[in-house]
């Protein structure tokens, strides 16, 4: 079955899909400020440009950094401003070449390495993410961000201490960083603990009440503690602010699910699905959703729909056999357990029995039905 984005489907057993809480990095940093209508000079054309990027008009941002570049080839923010234009246009190759053209030019530029961290972080390249941003703290002791980003790159390592330090390294300079409790609260959630996570979420939601994110990842945590009533009112805080938030839509109908609420579950899925047709785990637990429904048809069309997606997911194929058992189709559903083995799949006991049955129905011979002969009476 999927993986709680991290919840646990016979009638088919509840999984859980992981991307738990999502980490926050600290956005690129950059410097907001008016733009003059007509540049003159260097710097005229990189705040100008920093309009534009501040209005998410990448392709001009980029030709006005260009122009401010052109005027002064030693301008290191147009450089690392163009990077960041780069980067939120999707072309990472681009911006590593402007931020470390920024850092040849200005070797102390501490923002530059924190910015191509940020690009090598994801490229997933995190040991040259975590070189810069070492090298950016070295630089700059107080640059609470580049802690914040470090320990990000340190959790996904599973380096759990260095993570922690590194986000209370970034508390301590900024008391009020509501993204390093929010990061340092990932932390303690995949470590399993708990109320410190809740504890963190809760801090960086009362420092920014419309922080979507946090409710997110505070919600994921009361549904791992299974205060599924808790983790839903999260959820739909969540989604209040962010009504585009795919995995909160997905966890909540993990939530539902584990309720056997399992229209709202199907709603919740269907929600996800539609925001991200690519979202496998989404198809399998509405498949999940609809078994136990017995709406067996939408739930092979949704096994299906997974599988497109992700042939090499081994549960699917056992579930959609399981269905196929419900619906006696049970060439398929034995069909799809064989596939289910070699992926490396392991039957448990009890699809084991029912695999037999498929066969023994299958190979039984049917017993000739006999007609009773009336007798005549004289």
């Amino acid at each position: 079955m999927a993986i709680l984005i991290s919840l646990l489907a016979l009638t088919i057993s509840l999984n859980v899909v992981s991307p738990l809480s999502t980490p926050t990095l600290a956005q690129p940093d950059r410097v907001i400020q008016q733009t003059p209508e007509e540049p003159a000079d260097s710097a005229g054309y990189n705040e100008r440009g920093l309009s534009y990027y501040n209005e998410r008009d990448y392709e001009n941002a980029i030709a006005d950094f260009t122009s401010a570049i052109d005027f002064d080839a030693e301008n290191v923010e147009a450089y690392t401003n163009r990077g960041n234009a780069y980067a939120d246009s999707g072309d990472l190759d681009a911006a590593l070449a402007d931020y470390s053209a920024a850092i040849e030019i200005d070797p102390e530029y501490a923002r530059a390495y924190n910015n191509r961290g940020i690009a090598y972080y994801a490229l997933g390249q995190y040991d040259l993410a975590v070189e810069d941003y070492t090298q950016a703290v070295t630089i700059d002791p107080e640059y609470a961000r580049a802690y914040n980003n470090r320990g990000n790159v340190y959790r996904l390592l599973t380096e759990y201490e260095l993570a922690l330090a590194d986000f209370e390294k970034a508390l301590e300079i900024d008391p009020a960083y509501t993204r390093a409790y929010n990061n340092r609260g990932n932390v303690y959630q995949d470590m399993q603990a708990y109320d410190k996570a809740v504890a963190d979420y809760t801090q960086a939601i009362t420092l920014d009440p419309t922080y979507a994110n946090a409710y997110h990842n505070r919600g994921l945590t009361y549904a791992q503690s299974e205060r599924y009533a808790e983790a839903a009112a999260d959820f739909d805080t969540a989604l209040e602010l962010n009504p585009n938030d795919t995995a909160a839509y997905y966890n909540r109908g993990k939530v539902f699910y584990s309720q056997a609420e399992y229209e709202k579950a199907v709603e919740d899925y269907t929600a996800a699905v539609e925001l991200d047709p690519t979202f496998a785990a989404a198809f399998s637990e509405r498949a999940s959703a609809y078994f136990a429904l017995k709406q067996y048809d939408n739930a092979i069309a949704d096994y299906d729909a997974a599988i497109a997606i992700d042939p090499s997911y081994p549960d699917d194929y056992k579930y959609r056999g399981n269905t196929y058992f419900e619906l006696k189709e049970f060439e398929k559903a034995l069909a799809d357990w064989e596939i289910f083995e070699k992926l490396g799949g392991t039957l448990e006991q009890s699809y084991s029995i029912l695999r037999d049955r498929a066969i023994f129905l299958l190979t039984a011979t049917p017993v000739p039905t006999e007609t009773a002969t009336a007798t005549a009476v004289k």
